[in-house]
């Protein structure tokens, strides 16, 4: 979401002032490219407070049987709050969660 270089570790409150700054782009970005998934790597609460996905402001995230949040939008879009891909743990640990959020929900 933002959209210049930085360090190994983001601040989150920076994050969050470049995604605002930036959400119409950010929103027309998703709109071209119509994705059936998406996959919020640690910015899960930007994308539902801002209605970044089909204009859609989500009030609640369900919780998978792998403890993921995610979220069904009416036009069948899944988005799932997960951690970033860099995070510092085994990636069995990190990735089968995700993987089955995924079968179980789409």
């Amino acid at each position: 979401m933002k959209k210049i270089a930085g360090i190994e570790t983001s601040k989150m409150d920076e994050i969050r002032k470049f995604a605002w700054n930036d959400r119409d782009l950010l929103k027309k970005q998703i709109n071209i490219y119509n994705p059936d998934i998406i996959i919020c790597c640690g910015t899960g609460e930007i994308v539902k407070d801002f209605k970044l996905v089909d204009n859609e402001f989500i009030e609640n995230w369900s919780i998978s049987t792998s403890k993921l949040d995610y979220h069904l939008t009416k036009n069948k879009k899944l988005i799932i709050s997960h951690c970033h891909p860099q995070k510092r743990i085994e990636n069995k640990k990190k990735f089968t969660p995700l993987i089955k959020t995924i079968r179980d929900n789409y």
